[in-house]
């Protein structure tokens, strides 16, 4: 387990420590994992991502739909508030490997930009962008979660896969009505078309 991020007494009980948690800034927190985690076994990283993947399995998550995107009075959109924490959320899932269930968070914001026009360069593009990215990232740890042996239901990965495809198609056909130039999800298109497992 956690013994060199946990003082235990003789009965496995936390001393403080939860005292310690509650309290921490979370730059703090962050700083002593990741020291933590760069001076313990390799065991301890595989014991925290664990613990990670079973806490979000049954934490449900938030509704993408809405609050990511607002349209501007010239009938360009840019990114909403909602955006950068529906993002964090993917990114917490396939950071610990929860990768396959990242993408139904990931695919929401892509449907969320249905009917909307941007700009090709500026906050509604970068914002874009920063999906695109996030969405070959989530694949390459969907390729991992896979190795792992750790994906239990392998239908559904495909599915998950297939709908996130879908949803990429969907943009770029709405893209090619007003501006081709415009789509945003090149990388994440060539990540989803090119795997096949």
């Amino acid at each position: 387990m956690l013994d060199c991020l946990l003082i235990k007494d003789d009965c496995g009980r936390n001393l403080m420590i939860d005292t310690f948690l509650a309290n921490a800034a979370p730059d703090d927190l962050r700083a002593i994992v990741r020291a933590t985690l760069a001076t313990c076994p390799h065991s301890t990283t595989a014991t925290l991502t664990h613990a990670a993947r079973v806490h979000f399995e049954h934490r449900k998550a938030p509704s993408v739909s809405e609050g990511l995107f607002t349209v501007q009075d010239n009938g360009l959109s840019v990114p909403a508030a909602g955006l950068q924490k529906v993002l964090s959320r993917a990114r917490v899932l396939y950071g610990v490997g929860s990768a396959f269930s990242s993408l139904s968070v990931l695919e929401g914001v892509i449907r969320a930009t249905a009917g909307l026009k941007w700009e090709e360069e500026g906050q509604m593009a970068d914002a874009l962008a920063m999906v695109d990215a996030d969405i070959t990232q989530a694949i390459q740890s969907c390729k991992e979660e896979l190795g792992s042996g750790r994906v239990k239901d392998l239908s559904g990965a495909r599915k998950a896969v297939a709908s996130i495809g879908e949803a990429i198609n969907a943009v770029r056909a709405d893209c090619a009505r007003w501006d081709e130039d415009a789509f945003p999800f090149d990388r994440a298109e060539a990540s989803v078309q090119y795997w096949k497992f």
